[in-house]
């Protein structure tokens, strides 16, 4: 009897990662309960105790748990090998690790992959991405763009750059959601800090511009790549601390959150944002009307598109097709049958939005 006890207990490890997995289960047939149960309760209770003690907390705490993990991977293999640990001590330890790691990783992040459609949420209605539409809306993201390039400051080769410097975005980011939580109080949380990579140069071999480490509640960007972007990023990186999961709807929000922000360095980005996924759409399916659009783009506007493309294309590789794939892979296994290419589904909130603007 006291042998099946113990055959028992060694199998405790795995009842944090059996909660989990029956949430998994559970909610895709229980959108209500993922949404007031999970993404504006549970979640929001742990992110506000979570989120409100790793914001004051200025560097990135996952950057130094990644560099701790290694270090503790090599020093445990080292002692194993000595035989100054045992293997099944080690494999315990990590059981129980992982189990409640993934606990955590649902209650943060996973449960928010079943909550209800951004769409929904936001009151914005279906529509079909026809090329005079897409022509329509991606013109007047050229427009606005341009129109605030001419305002903006550039460097010596011609490229926009952040009146402040990156820390300005770091410092501002959380600022940005400020103007929508009156119309979606869904949205307001408690201020989280958006935090810089070290290895950000590094980094960039993976083609990621930022991730949001749900462990620590925590949003980090890639400081390394065009300012351009920094500002939508931050903004993609903060959605998901709001309970968003979906990467199209992170996409949108950080949209939408800097159009109306009233920044114009963040309006500048979202519209190049924009540009850049609508013109994508429009050119597989009326490359005239795509070629069109263009005329619309000012010399500056042009010149920081072009260095995007080429620094993305410079650090691309090996790396970043592996990269690339287990992304793909981690979202398709929540349930994302699009994987990566989910991200290019923030086209038709935007058009959608957009349209819904015009409507009187």
């Amino acid at each position: 009897m006291k042998r099946k006890n113990k055959g028992w207990k060694k199998l405790l490890f795995l009842i944090p990662a059996a909660i989990g997995a029956c949430i998994l289960l559970v909610l895709p047939h229980f959108p209500d309960l993922a949404e007031y149960g999970f993404s504006r309760g549970v979640f929001k209770i742990f992110s506000y105790a979570i989120g409100t003690i790793t914001s004051i907390i200025p560097f990135s705490l996952s950057e130094i748990l990644l560099y701790v993990s290694i270090l503790a991977v090599i020093v445990i293999f080292v002692l194993l090998i000595l035989k100054k640990l045992k293997w099944r001590k080690v494999a315990q330890v990590f059981g129980w690790i992982f189990s409640c790691l993934f606990l955590l990783y649902v209650v943060m992040h996973g449960a928010n992959f079943y909550r209800y459609d951004l769409a929904r949420l936001l009151h914005l209605p279906k529509v079909e991405s026809d090329s005079q539409l897409l022509y329509d809306v991606c013109a007047e993201m050229a427009q606005k763009a341009s129109e605030l390039r001419v305002n903006l400051k550039e460097d010596e080769q011609g490229y926009f750059c952040l009146e402040n410097g990156i820390s300005e975005v770091l410092q501002n980011a959380d600022k940005l959601y400020e103007n929508l939580y009156e119309t979606y109080p869904f949205l307001s949380d408690p201020v989280k800090r958006v935090k810089g990579v070290w290895i950000s140069p590094l980094w960039s071999y993976t083609g990621i511009s930022g991730i949001y480490i749900p462990f620590f509640a925590e949003a980090n960007i890639n400081t390394d790549a065009p300012e351009s972007s920094l500002y939508l990023s931050a903004a993609h990186e903060l959605a998901h601390t709001k309970g968003f999961a979906k990467e199209d709807e992170c996409n949108f929000l950080a949209y939408l959150a800097c159009v109306n922000s009233g920044n114009e360095q963040a309006m500048y980005s979202a519209y190049l944002f924009a540009y850049r996924y609508l013109s994508a759409e429009l050119y597989t399916q009326n490359v005239e009307l795509y070629q069109q659009t263009t005329s619309f783009l000012s010399d500056g506007v042009r010149r920081d598109l072009i260095q995007e493309n080429e620094y993305w294309a410079a650090h691309s590789g090996v790396v970043q097709t592996v990269s690339n794939q287990v992304n793909d892979a981690f979202i398709k296994s929540q349930g994302q049958a699009e994987g990566t290419q989910s991200y290019n589904q923030v086209v038709r909130l935007i058009l959608s939005y957009e349209k819904c603007q015009k409507m009187p």
